[in-house]
């Protein structure tokens, strides 16, 4: 946040007081916690809005500080299993433009191609890189992970600056290393799992069978958590908070942890 502010030309929030505001809005909605094990998750959302009375292209004055929080499950329609996703026409976002920051702007130029991905029978897009549309970089509304059929965890780069940071892609290419070699390319022909990873939801499966949009990849992604999982055997809940406390993402509501 502090990232796309500073790009924005917004004032940064303090970093003591974003932390300590999340924590109260985390506590005050304690009853809304989803209990572990059932596949859903308290969505936490901090956001900054101008509300200055300015009129024209230029930073506003004034700004506000607000955190939404709701109980999500599952984000694609049908829980916890592999989903269909195409290869978009669009671009995601623009070479060296604000597609590694978390604008509105980002997701108002996703709704057409997200909407005619749907009209398809697809659930989701996925995006090639902007500048030459020969590499995969990620989906309409989640970062991608990839594995080949050599077990090859295959992350995503960006070399236009058009992939959005995140805590949950940082998190699972960490405890993916655990257990399997970790390499940045692989042709997609070579994918035998792809997993859909975001922050406001459980991560998802993603499939993808050959179609005549965009360039042509194989006749399927055979894709599941399943796959993914039994891969990175470090993934328990023990190692997660292990490493959450490693990179300081961990932070404790008394109330409820």
């Amino acid at each position: 946040m502090h990232d796309s502010a500073e790009r924005l030309c917004m004032p940064a929030f303090p970093e003591d007081k974003f932390v300590e505001a999340v924590k109260q809005v985390v506590k005050a909605n304690a009853a809304w916690v989803p209990p572990y094990g059932s596949g859903a998750t308290l969505y936490v959302r901090p956001f900054m809005i101008a509300s200055g009375e300015v009129i024209g292209v230029k930073p506003a004055t004034e700004y506000q500080f607000r955190i939404l929080v709701t109980p999500v499950g599952p984000y694609f329609k049908g829980g916890d299993t592999s989903v269909a996703i195409t290869v978009s026409d669009y671009d995601r976002a623009a070479p060296h433009g604000t597609g590694n920051i978390k604008a509105g702007l980002n997701y108002a130029m996703s709704l057409y191609p997200h909407e005619k991905a749907h009209a398809e029978g697809y659930a989701e897009n996925l995006y090639l890189d902007p500048a030459s549309r020969t590499y995969v970089e990620e989906t309409g509304g989640a970062n991608i992970l990839l594995v080949d059929r050599e077990g090859n965890l295959v992350v995503p780069q960006s070399h236009s600056d058009s992939i959005l940071p995140s805590i949950t892609r940082r998190s699972l290419v960490a405890l993916g290393r655990d257990a399997m070699r970790a390499t940045s390319s692989s042709p997609l022909r070579r994918t035998a799992a792809a997993l859909c990873s975001r922050s406001s939801a459980p991560s998802s499966p993603a499939f993808r069978p050959a179609t005549s949009r965009g360039p042509r990849v194989g006749s399927a992604w055979s894709a599941s958590r399943t796959f993914f999982s039994a891969r990175c055997g470090a993934v328990q809940i023990g190692r997660l908070l292990s490493l959450c406390n490693v990179y300081n993402y961990a932070q404790r509501v008394p109330s409820i942890m």
